[in-house]
């Protein structure tokens, strides 16, 4: 009997509280300084399943944003075309609606610049090749045009629907007065006042469309924003 109670009692002399259960809490997980120290196995499952979940995080990210410049490349093609062959047609008061500036800037403002640049640089392009005009120009003032916005973003954060029109009206005018000094940079002399009459014209047709264009995609964009936040 003195034989078999031995282990016990050195067991209970070593510091543990319990004489059976201390070998068990030891190996399953010990404590430093409040934390507890799991063991090697499911340490490493646990390090595997966080760099796993960022992988597919990061995978995921880059599907969707790859996805939204393909989907903002061929818009920039589609509405280009519509400024090069129906617009025209559109004139009001001698100013004539810019899909690829509004959409440009509605998606920099709504979305992000990556889509925006994509928009004013594939849209200008084509817009410089089919018009025709000096290759670049347009693309140029588009993309000057997408910076403000992105800047006017990252300053005006409220108005979900209001923000993106606003910045329609505001930055039609910044590209105005851009492409204007661009051509007569590059066109030599062009009858000013001709193009200054249109500044404030083209840049309310532009905020009418974008009161029509912008709801669409501030909720597209909102919905796909919660679906990916339900996904994960």
């Amino acid at each position: 009997m003195a034989v078999a109670e031995a282990p016990a009692h050195k067991a209970t002399q070593s510091g543990d509280s319990h004489p059976v259960l201390a070998p068990v809490s030891r190996s399953r997980c010990s404590f430093r300084r409040g934390r507890p120290i799991l063991p090697a196995n499911v340490a490493t499952k646990r390090r595997r399943g966080r760099t796993d979940h960022g992988r597919a995080t990061l995978a995921f990210c880059r599907g969707s944003t790859a996805i939204s410049l393909t989907l903002a490349a061929v818009g920039a093609v589609v509405a280009a075309l519509f400024d090069t062959t129906i617009a025209p047609y559109l004139q009001i008061g001698g100013a004539q609606p810019d899909l690829v500036l509004i959409l440009a800037v509605i998606w920099t403002v709504v979305v992000g610049i990556e889509g925006g640049l994509v928009w004013a640089f594939l849209g200008g392009l084509l817009i410089d090749l089919l018009a025709p005009r000096p290759l670049g120009s347009t693309a140029f003032a588009l993309l000057l045009s997408v910076g403000a916005a992105a800047v006017y973003a990252r300053v005006v954060v409220r108005g979900r629907y209001a923000r993106p029109i606003a910045a329609v009206f505001l930055i039609s005018l910044v590209n105005a007065v851009i492409f204007t000094i661009v051509n007569r940079a590059l066109r030599g002399a062009i009858p000013l006042d001709d193009a200054v009459a249109t500044w404030l014209p083209g840049a309310v047709y532009n905020a009418v469309l974008a009161l029509l264009i912008a709801p669409i995609l501030v909720s597209i964009n909102a919905r796909r924003a919660d679906r990916d936040r339900l996904d994960w």
